[in-house]
């Protein structure tokens, strides 16, 4: 598993009646609750509001969540999307383990091959007709083959659930379905590439989006031309540039609405903007491949954007990058410089000299959570004053341009 220190967040607490997760005991009985956090010496169980830490010494098995959701992506990666049996399996497989939502997906992803398929129709609580299956939405019925067409208009947006997610969508049933894989998958992607050393806690409590069919339809919120995630909402919005596709920016978004949920929203912390904006590019770089099946490259460099932010005359300072404001990414000068700046930075501090710098961003983010995100705090995590930290990221720069 690559490393990238951060520090732990804390996820949405879980309701009582959530006790999916059973972890048994050798001294014997079992706990029960959701396992917020697991690696190879411990796990985290959260229940009734409060964590237990249970040493892996001390437990005989585990039946969690977050377990199952790996299983089950791990399942679909490799299964073609015209199997009709194997997607069936996979919703029974869904079932068992209660994942109900990602069961509801594999229906649909059923009925793009078989769109009369009967056990798929069940699964999503479809009510058979005479010639047709009908769909209740809202109050109402409408025909299978009319649903698209009758959630076009947002008022009447279709609704997808996951375990992480609750989407809204005037794109259609394939769209909303692609769009759901592709979060979750980027849901576990940020977990096994970072959640082991970020002791990262698992979200507890869906993330909401919206997702237009096209710029002209999104409501444009606080005049950005691209996605955006409102935090006193909690809800992240997004167009698609095109139908079938993807929506733009979304691993972006996805990012931010990830970084609020699991520390800002629960411990009252703050992430500095240009590490927020940062790893949002990040991410954005290196999740690729088709709608419904994203493939992240953890080392990707766009060496286009570092050969201009090379080639720029007025880049900004290390000093004034990392006191950078919102406002800074909004409707201000050199807008497209200084998110290329920010992710340059981070990923100079995940990959530059040999991961030579992780560990002390680490030791910078633990305390930038903590509102304390000064260029002093900066400087004595990274064990050098910023402009020798300037420049070497500089050089890194020059040599990611170059390559």
């Amino acid at each position: 598993m690559n490393s990238l220190l951060l520090i732990a967040f804390t996820a949405a607490l879980v309701g009582d009646e959530d006790l999916r997760d059973v972890v048994k005991l050798k001294a014997g009985g079992e706990a029960k609750g959701r396992v917020v956090f697991e690696n190879d010496d411990k796990l985290v169980l959260r229940a009734a509001s409060r964590e237990r830490t249970i040493p892996k010494s001390d437990v005989t098995s585990v039946t969690s969540v977050a377990r199952s959701m790996e299983e089950w992506l791990e399942k679909l990666r490799k299964l073609p999307d015209d199997d009709v049996a194997g997607h069936l399996d996979l919703a029974s497989f869904c079932k068992e383990r209660k994942l109900d939502h990602e069961a509801e997906l594999e229906a649909y992803l059923v009925l793009r091959t078989d769109p009369k398929n009967e056990k798929a129709h069940e699964i999503l609580k479809h009510r058979q007709g005479q010639n047709t299956w009908f769909v209740t939405i809202d109050s109402g019925e409408v025909a299978w083959s009319l649903l698209d067409k009758s959630t076009e208009d947002w008022g009447k947006a279709l609704r997808v659930e996951t375990e992480h997610y609750a989407i809204r969508t005037d794109t259609g049933v394939v769209a909303a379905v692609d769009l759901a894989l592709d979060l979750e998958s980027y849901y576990s992607t940020f977990f096994s590439v970072f959640g082991d050393d970020l002791e990262a806690r698992e979200v507890l409590e869906p993330m909401n989006v919206y997702a237009y069919k096209n710029r002209k339809e999104w409501p444009a919120a606080g005049g950005h031309i691209g996605g955006y995630f409102d935090p006193s909402g909690r809800i992240m919005q997004v167009y698609f540039e095109r139908v079938p596709g993807r929506p733009y920016g979304m691993f972006h978004e996805a990012t931010h609405a990830l970084l609020f949920t699991m520390f800002q929203r629960e411990q009252s912390g703050k992430v500095p903007s240009w590490v927020e904006e940062g790893f949002a590019e990040f991410f954005n770089e290196a999740i690729a491949g088709p709608p419904g099946k994203p493939a992240f490259a953890f080392g990707a460099v766009n060496r286009q954007r570092f050969a201009q932010l090379a080639a720029a005359q007025k880049s900004a300072h290390l000093t004034r990058i990392i006191n950078y404001q919102p406002s800074d990414f909004g409707a201000s000068s050199n807008q497209a410089l200084k998110y290329t700046e920010v992710y340059a930075l981070v990923h100079f501090l995940v990959h530059g000299d040999n991961e030579a710098y992780r560990k002390k961003f680490a030791t910078y983010l633990k305390d930038a959570f903590k509102s304390k995100a000064s260029a002093g705090v900066f400087e004595k995590a990274m064990g050098k004053d910023l402009d020798q930290v300037e420049k070497a990221w500089r050089k890194y720069v020059a040599e990611m341009a170059t390559k």
